[in-house]
């Protein structure tokens, strides 16, 4: 089993690349499919350039392929901002079944469990403000993403409400797909945000992630990214 510090570490050396503020042109369309692919992610590009911050409810559950079933539930909120030097930060609250709260500012990583009194604490180093997992394709530049996936269009859906177009994101090197086989995201048609993800991992299990009550640039006060921790939790570095 993976050790759980490890493999957030492995995650965010693994998206480094990807969150990277300049807005990079997706490479020209040869075909149908492609044209209707480079429209999706020229759409993704748009509202990248104006995006300075997202809030929404989150809803995740896990699927275990072995059983096949899904574990209970997760509920709870996702805050992310781009500063204005470009820096992002991230704070993403779980609030059933078992609060969790991990926040994401200025090079460092807080995953705080109230139950447990503890916290565990990752500097990021170079990965500093490149490393929002949760929050993949939320503003990101599509140039930036296909460096580090093959991306394709596989079909589109209603979601939430809305036209969404399904991207299926295929890691292309062996650090990238160590972790995933792939990941889809559902992408509002209309908007180019995303209004779910799912990360398949290679033994079938995978992680579905949907954004509802999505509020786009909304001020967001300093003090949502620093976790106020009490002299009794316990934590790891």
């Amino acid at each position: 089993m993976i050790n759980p510090s490890a493999k957030i570490k492995a995650l965010l050396a693994l998206l480094a690349v990807v969150f990277s503020q300049q807005l990079l042109p997706a490479p020209p369309p040869a075909g149908k499919e492609e044209k209707d692919l480079a429209a999706i992610l020229e759409k993704m590009n748009q509202f990248g350039r104006n995006f300075r911050s997202l809030a929404a409810d989150i809803r995740q559950r896990k699927y275990i392929a072995v059983i096949d079933e899904f574990e209970r539930e997760e509920k709870g909120k996702l805050y992310y901002q781009r500063t204005s030097n470009g820096s992002a930060r991230l704070r993403r609250e779980i609030h059933e079944p078992a609060q969790q709260i991990a926040t994401i500012d200025d090079g460092v990583a807080v995953i705080y469990e109230p139950a447990l009194q503890q916290a565990r604490r990752l500097r990021l180093g170079r990965h500093k403000d490149k490393t929002e997992f949760f929050a993949l394709g939320i503003g990101q530049p599509p140039g930036k993403l296909q460096q580090v996936f093959n991306i394709s269009l596989i079909g589109r859906e209603a979601l939430n409400g809305a036209r969404a177009a399904l991207l299926e994101l295929v890691p292309k090197g062996r650090e990238a797909g160590s972790l995933f086989a792939r990941i889809i995201l559902w992408i509002d048609e209309n908007k180019g945000l995303p209004l779910q993800q799912k990360f398949v991992e290679h033994n079938g299990d995978f992680i579905l992630v949907r954004f509802s009550n999505i509020k786009i640039n909304v001020k967001m006060p300093d003090s949502l990214f620093k976790l106020k921790l009490s002299k009794d939790i316990e934590i790891i570095e």
